[in-house]
């Protein structure tokens, strides 16, 4: 009885650890017309939150969110999300960035998920920088482009083929092109990076408990 209480006790305080928020990335966001006109924020608190709602030249709304650690993710996975609506007030291009900085899981797994619709068309890319630079873009991770309608998308790979060697970022980038005035794009676009080495390690555990479980009930009928 005494060694199946340590077993479950230790099963529930790694899967605490691993459930365990990541407290050390910073988030940034940027808007850019392409025409000089900018906005920026970053997340200098340490919230996991930062958004802009402006006007941004001749781009009548635009109102933007980014989320990530320490609201989203935790040990065994890191996790961000950017989610924006743009409303054009005539031909224009606007380009959003999202980064988020200080990730270490070099040899994970990655998926992203993007959904929205679009009145004109919306290019999605996604960058690491071994450099762990903002808005760092040195290595193109995916990318998909879409064209006025609604819209949906899932990629994934592995992170093993980029050479990060330690801390590095992700970049989001959303490139919306409108034809006219008050068109609108809007969209949320979601990476996970999973740890399955975590992940294994976490559900070998479980499975043993479970077995250890079994075999007591067993023994006491």
């Amino acid at each position: 009885m005494g060694n199946l209480n340590l077993k479950l006790t230790g099963i529930v305080a790694a899967a605490a650890l691993l459930l365990t928020p990541v407290a050390n990335a910073q988030i940034s966001l940027q808007l850019d017309d392409g025409n000089g006109n900018t906005a920026y924020v970053t997340d200098n608190l340490a919230t996991g939150m930062v958004s802009l709602n402006t006007a941004v030249g001749n781009w009548t709304a635009n109102v933007t969110t980014g989320i990530g650690a320490p609201l989203l993710g935790s040990s065994f996975m890191d996790q961000f999300d950017l989610n924006s609506v743009n409303v054009s007030g005539g031909t224009g291009t606007m380009t959003l960035m999202m980064t988020q900085t200080d990730l270490s899981k070099v040899n994970a797994n990655w998926w992203t998920a993007v959904g929205g619709t679009t009145d004109g068309s919306v290019t999605f890319q996604s960058y690491v920088d071994d450099g762990n630079t903002e808005f760092g873009l040195t290595n193109l991770v995916t990318s998909d482009m879409f064209n006025s309608a609604a819209f949906s998308s899932e990629d994934d790979g592995n992170l093993s083929g980029f050479g990060l060697t330690g801390l590095y970022s992700w970049t989001i980038v959303a490139t919306i092109v409108h034809g006219n005035g008050n068109n609108v794009t809007s969209f949320d676009y979601s990476v996970k990076i999973p740890e399955p080495s975590s992940l294994a390690l976490l559900g070998l555990g479980l499975i043993g408990a479970g077995f250890a479980a079994r075999r007591k009930a067993n023994k006491a009928t």
